[in-house]
């Protein structure tokens, strides 16, 4: 853990044993995600500059006519949705991720309350505070029931 992030209350929060703590936080929080890639990455064959420029325009053409969706990926069979406490820990993440999969890829970046993103957090088979980090915490299956509790709970609200 970095210094600094002895100051961010989600990830405190998130080190402790007291999970309903933790989920208090968080739920009012506000995290980063990676938006999924409105096109396919390509390989780093060494693009010319030419190539790489085309590219980046085409990406960035296509998200700009698309609605920014939250980027789940593969882990052990399972899709796990990753999201952060700051952007420097999910650019850490993307740097990891990209070298993994030895692809190009033109992810979007976001920044959401947790409440926004809970939807797309239980529709993930998992979910991944700070992946690939010193502070990584995944959501466990009792904070997943909690949390299916808190959506219930504000989809009442609003039919009442």
């Amino acid at each position: 853990m970095s210094f600094f992030d002895n100051f961010d209350p989600v990830i405190r929060a998130s080190r402790s044993d007291d999970s309903q703590r933790f989920l208090e936080i968080l739920v009012n929080s506000s995290v980063w995600f990676i938006g999924a890639p409105a096109i396919d990455g390509v390989e780093p064959k060494d693009p010319s500059p030419e190539a790489l420029a085309a590219f980046v325009e085409q990406a960035a053409a296509a998200s700009r006519n698309s609605e920014m969706k939250p980027w789940a990926y593969e882990v052990h069979g399972k899709l796990s949705l990753p999201f952060f406490t700051s952007q420097k820990l999910l650019k850490t993440f993307l740097k990891s991720y990209v070298a993994e999969v030895n692809r190009i890829i033109p992810f979007q970046i976001g920044q959401l309350r947790f409440l926004q993103l809970l939807p797309f957090v239980l529709a993930a088979d998992a979910a991944e505070l700070n992946p690939r980090s010193n502070v990584s915490r995944s959501i466990s299956a009792d904070e997943r029931a909690v949390l299916e509790g808190v959506v219930s709970g504000l989809s009442e609200g609003v039919h009442s």
